[in-house]
């Protein structure tokens, strides 16, 4: 049973991501990542000035962590939803080959 285009791709990019999160490379840009990250969130490091400059610094701070941290997950969740679909593609195709028969 061929697929259609559209799925064809969504299959594709699902497979380049679990490959490439698979791979030693996602493991190392993600350990800097979260490096970095860890650096950022440590409020020691704020310059000592103004208490609402303080303030914004920590909302800019924290704003970008989530935006990393929720685009590393979202790379992820993707990986997560392409075994899912296989799993599920594999099932179907079980099932119409037996229907076949």
């Amino acid at each position: 049973m061929p697929l259609d285009k559209e799925t064809s791709a969504v299959r594709q990019k699902g497979l380049k991501l679990k490959e490439f999160t698979n791979s030693d490379a996602w493991g190392d840009i993600k350990g800097q990542l979260t490096e970095k990250l860890v650096a950022l969130a440590d409020i020691t490091t704020l310059s000592e000035a103004d208490p609402m400059v303080m303030l914004q610094e920590i909302k800019v701070r924290k704003l970008a962590i989530n935006l990393v941290m929720g685009w590393v997950r979202e790379i992820e969740g993707q990986v997560n939803q392409h075994e899912a679909n296989e799993s599920a593609f594999r099932s179907i195709k079980e099932e119409s080959v037996i229907i076949q028969f």
